[in-house]
């Protein structure tokens, strides 16, 4: 769509719509400025944060399985020292369970 027929349909001038592309390239284009373009062109904004490392839930579990390594590895040293470690399930399955149970959790420091 050009520029003059986009500044029609938002009901502004064309020097508004040539101003939000520059600033469009420039990367300083507000979020409701976009939008109403897209709307304008027929389209619709979407916004999304995707992270990198792979999908979220893989990257919660990650977290929880560190959180629950700290703190199995601390029990663990703390029964060794009182000779409790009899019986005991691994580690790594400690450690799963643990971080299943804190990721359904997401406690406060979930992220620390």
């Amino acid at each position: 769509m050009s520029a003059p027929a986009l500044a029609e349909r938002l009901g502004v001038s064309r020097n508004s719509v040539y101003s939000s592309i520059q600033n469009e390239q420039a990367g300083t284009i507000s979020l409701n400025q976009l939008d109403k373009m897209a709307e304008a062109m027929g389209g619709k904004l979407v916004y999304a944060i995707i992270p990198r490392e792979g999908p979220v839930v893989e990257i919660v579990m990650a977290q929880a399985r560190k959180k629950a390594r700290r703190i199995i590895q601390r029990t663990r040293a703390h029964m060794a020292l009182e000779e409790q470690t009899e019986g005991l399930r691994s580690q790594e399955e400690m450690i799963e369970e643990l971080a299943g149970e804190i990721a359904r959790q997401m406690p406060r420091d979930f992220w620390k």
